[in-house]
């Protein structure tokens, strides 16, 4: 039995998209309702390459917000069962690299002549810092002490 042509265009909201109401026989008292999404139409129809486009629209969509919602399902999983929602990722107890210095380093701008830096940029293995750092270190005063105190351990 082929349906009737549709009879009315429905929005069905995000969740269903634009519906048509079909029904299989002018006097049922049934009516199917689909998605535009899951219709198949004939290449000779002549709504056939809007349709197409919308299809392909609706399903790119439907994959983002699937994509979107499988993350914000993981995450709200990982919260019950007690995980915070970074723990793929962030700060965690003996996680990375391990400092190489004591002391908490501090960012700050220095403002050299270029000869310095090259020469403190190879003396640090191509790392300005680094060679900024060693230099003072390893640096006397004119009496021979050394230029820094150690850093202080604390207990």
């Amino acid at each position: 039995m082929v349906p009737s042509p549709s009879k009315s265009v429905l929005y069905l909201g995000d969740e269903g998209g634009i519906g048509c109401a079909l029904t299989p026989t002018p006097d049922a008292k049934t009516v199917c309702v689909v998605s535009l999404t899951h219709l198949r139409t004939p290449p000779h129809h002549p709504l056939f390459g809007a349709i197409r486009a919308y299809q392909r629209q609706r399903v790119s969509r439907l994959a983002a917000t699937l994509v979107s919602d499988d993350c914000v399902l993981r995450m709200m999983e990982s919260m019950q069962n007690g995980a915070s929602p970074g723990a793929r990722g962030g700060r965690r107890p003996g996680a990375g690299r391990p400092p190489a210095y004591r002391e908490r380093l501090l960012r700050t701008t220095v403002t050299l002549p270029v000869s310095y830096m090259e020469q403190l940029a190879a003396f640090g293995a191509g790392n300005l810092s680094d060679g900024i750092r060693l230099l003072a270190e390893t640096d006397h005063t004119r009496s021979g002490n050394p230029w820094l105190e150690p850093p202080r351990v604390d207990p």
